[in-house]
């Protein structure tokens, strides 16, 4: 008895030490970009993390469920593999913390669990529809939904007001040429629009429409 209960406490302790790791190397991974453009001063970023990481555990304990229940076969799961999970788990962080890889404290405990289950009762009582599922696929989708999100907002956003305002430069560019004061020739850069060159039909039709009298 005497035995179970100090494992209890050690496991509760180690569960303390992975909380830790899992605040300072998972709040660098949320809080880095707002830092880096300075959008956030360091201080006020992470006591928005913390503030934030806490009420999220109060909204949503889905991935909690999913470790504990969903992942493996909780049956056969004694202290030593949760404790050797927690241990797994630290260690991932501590390592991809030193070498400054981003990485996810949840899906390192959760290697952590499959590895000492694995270890434990063999690879039956690993749900390998719900590791696939749930943690697999996900993290693979991940960062291509990511990325093609962010390519299709930052195209709609860079040509939109290319488009929006391409017939005035071409019109301000023509005029200004016209009147003698800026040569702009096709192919060179336009002072008005100098992120970009004007080619030889921009060129034309922008003198057509300069030309052109306003009603």
């Amino acid at each position: 008895m005497e035995h179970i209960t100090l494992l209890l406490g050690i496991v509760i302790v180690t569960a303390l030490v992975f909380d830790f790791t899992n605040g300072f190397h998972d709040t660098a991974n949320a809080m880095a970009t707002t830092i880096s453009t300075g959008a956030l001063k360091p201080k006020v970023a992470v006591a928005m993390s913390a503030a934030l990481n806490l009420v999220g555990a109060f909204l949503s304990v889905e991935v909690a469920n999913t470790i504990s229940k969903g992942l493996v076969d909780e049956t056969g799961i004694r202290p030593e593999v949760i404790f050797a999970a927690l241990v797994g788990a630290i260690l991932w962080n501590l390592v991809t913390w030193l070498v400054g890889l981003p990485s996810s404290s949840s899906h390192a405990l959760m290697g952590g669990l499959v590895g000492a289950t694995i270890a434990s009762a063999g690879t039956g009582a690993v749900h390998g529809d719900v590791l696939v599922g749930k943690v697999l696929l996900p993290a693979v989708a991940a960062p291509i939904v990511a990325g093609l999100a962010a390519m299709v907002a930052t195209r709609s956003r860079s040509v939109g007001p290319l488009c929006s305002g391409s017939a005035s430069t071409l019109r301000r560019a023509a005029a200004t040429d016209a009147s003698g004061a800026v040569n702009v020739t096709p192919g060179r850069s336009s002072p008005v629009h100098s992120h970009s060159a004007i080619s030889s039909k921009e060129y034309r039709a922008a003198r057509s429409v300069a030309s052109t009298p306003r009603k």
